[in-house]
């Protein structure tokens, strides 16, 4: 597969199975992470293989996750699937929004209030998706 291909997979597979995500800790910082679970083994290894990440089995061991954590890394993955991505596009933009202007050095360039609202939204676009999957049709019976 040439590189946009596998630029488009991975667009696939993070609009299907990933999460982009961020959590405040205690003192108010940021930890940002990109992370797919799937209990194909083999897709962890591709992950691995083009885009780095680090991968983990979980507690019971059917299944692993491949994470991404660090800065450039994550921007890395989002700049290559962002033309691809339909399903989480604004979840990714909001991580790299955050990433390139609201952390560490670039904390200044975003105000705790729009920092704030872009955590809020991405918490929105979570729910959303959750309580969509939870609507069923019941086909007019």
């Amino acid at each position: 597969m040439n590189s946009e291909t596998n630029h488009a997979y991975l667009a696939g597979i993070l609009d299907g199975e990933g999460t982009f995500s961020i959590q405040i800790n205690n003192w108010g910082n940021f930890a940002a992470k990109i992370s797919v679970p799937n209990n194909a083994f083999e897709l962890h290894v591709w992950l691995n293989e083009y885009f780095g990440g680090s991968t983990k089995p979980s507690h019971k061991g059917r299944c692993f996750t491949t994470t991404w954590s660090s800065k450039e890394t994550m921007l890395a993955v989002i700049n290559a699937v962002m033309p691809y991505l339909v399903i989480k596009k604004r979840e990714a933009e909001i991580v790299k929004l955050l990433l390139e202007r609201g952390v560490g050095e670039f904390r200044h360039l975003l105000s705790d209030e729009e920092r704030l609202a872009l955590l809020e939204e991405l918490q929105a676009e979570h729910q959303s998706r959750r309580s969509k999957k939870e609507v069923t049709v019941d086909g007019g019976n």
